[in-house]
């Protein structure tokens, strides 16, 4: 499959630009311009925190996560001491909203991986996926949209990998909906279960690349939602990144936010929970 860092970038308005599960993009991730306003750190612009959205998000990470994870989300937890600054140092190129969103995800990751006994002060430099590298023992991800930054941590090998995302509005765009579903998921999945599905393969990418070793396409996973706020993935390729019942796939949907994790258990091929 050609990279998509190869490849054009659409124009996808969403809350937060999909990065990570290969839409296009020619530069740095998160480039698009943004209005700003709030605090400061350094002489960086701090984008404002959506502290009602923050907190729901939070109480649905605690629910969804698998045992034993730990949950931070910035402007809700107590993570500012987990502060790095030289994290800023490996986005030289971005635009300084995703600095500073870099920098926090990075301050929850710490925190998270604090609240476990890990290293408080790891660096987590980011890997071949643009997603963080953790330290040895330690499974985690990182996400952010407008207003919300959190990151999730379990403990290896219980948990081999974790992905999660958080998405602002209620549904996708026509546009962005024809690039990210396939078309029998458009067709079926009414808001905000379109939206639901985005990120689930948003979730689905983050956990599964540090496995399976390879970017994963849109169309190449087909979302089928379950009982109680659940998903699991149907591969539509031949190549399969890795056995679909090796998932375990959540979501949880508010007002004006839709949030999935997916998680990777710690030995391949057990049954899904």
């Amino acid at each position: 499959m050609r990279s998509p860092l190869e490849q054009p970038a659409p124009t996808v308005p969403l809350g937060s630009w999909p990065s990570s599960f290969s839409l296009p993009s020619n530069g740095p991730p998160h480039t698009m311009d943004v209005e700003m306003d709030g605090d400061t750190h350094g002489d960086l612009r701090v984008p404002p925190i959506d502290a009602v959205a923050a907190r729901a998000v939070r109480d649905a990470w605690d629910a969804l996560a698998p045992p034993g994870s730990a949950v931070m989300v910035w402007g809700v937890d107590t993570v500012e001491r987990h502060l790095r600054d030289d994290d800023a140092g490996q986005l030289e190129r971005a635009v300084e909203k995703r600095r500073v969103e870099f920098m926090r995800g990075r301050a929850c990751a710490r925190a998270a991986l604090a609240a476990l006994g890990g290293p408080a002060d790891a660096v987590l430099p980011a890997g071949p996926s643009r997603g963080p590298v953790w330290p040895g023992g330690f499974a985690g991800s990182i996400t952010h949209t407008a207003g919300i930054i959190g990151a999730v941590v379990a403990h290896e090998p219980a948990c081999r990998s974790i992905g999660i995302d958080v998405e602002r509005g209620a549904a996708l765009p026509d546009g962005t909906g024809r690039l990210v579903l396939r078309p029998e998921e458009r067709e079926e999945f009414v808001p905000p279960l379109d939206i639901v599905a985005f990120s689930a393969k948003e979730s689905i990418f983050k956990a599964v690349h540090p496995i399976a070793e390879r970017w994963i396409g849109f169309q190449e996973a087909r979302i089928v939602f379950g009982a109680g706020e659940s998903f699991r993935v149907e591969w539509a390729s031949e190549d399969p990144p890795l056995r679909a019942t090796d998932l375990r796939g959540r979501y949880r949907a508010g007002p004006d936010w839709v949030t999935t994790l997916v998680w990777i258990s710690g030995r391949a091929g057990d049954p899904p929970a």
